[in-house]
């Protein structure tokens, strides 16, 4: 009877752990999600280091061209931004806007929203 409760026990950890272990991973947009309500409370170092995660995996995902690492991106330099960190957030901003030129008539929305973010960036450094 010991010897089966004994096993048993060990059946529902390891049952316990399996189910720990695999759980799924958040996706990109959950993890950028999470990023933006970091950024709002103004966390932007976290917020970063989510949005370094999620642009890792949504390259990962769907290629570095795909426009959803151009959201990624656009994202992570709004962060870099509102830390003053402009180098940064203009090297973002930029890949941003090549991929989404790429992908987009230049009419577009998206490319519209990547000048603008540039623009507004040039014009609070006065370049």
């Amino acid at each position: 009877m010991k010897i089966v409760l004994e096993v048993t026990v060990l059946w529902l950890v390891l049952m316990w752990l399996l189910a720990v272990v695999s759980e799924p991973a958040e996706s990109w947009d959950q993890q950028l999600g999470e990023a933006d309500s970091l950024s709002d409370a103004v966390n932007y170092d976290s917020a970063i280091v989510l949005g370094n995660m999620a642009l890792k995996q949504v390259e990962t995902q769907f290629g570095k061209s795909d426009t959803r690492v151009a959201l990624v991106l656009d994202q992570m330099g709004a962060y870099h931004y509102y830390q003053a960190d402009y180098d940064e957030a203009e090297s973002l901003w930029k890949q941003a806007l090549a991929i989404r030129e790429k992908a987009f008539s230049s009419e577009h929305p998206d490319v519209a929203k990547a000048l603008h973010n540039l623009a507004s960036l040039y014009d609070d450094q006065s370049k």
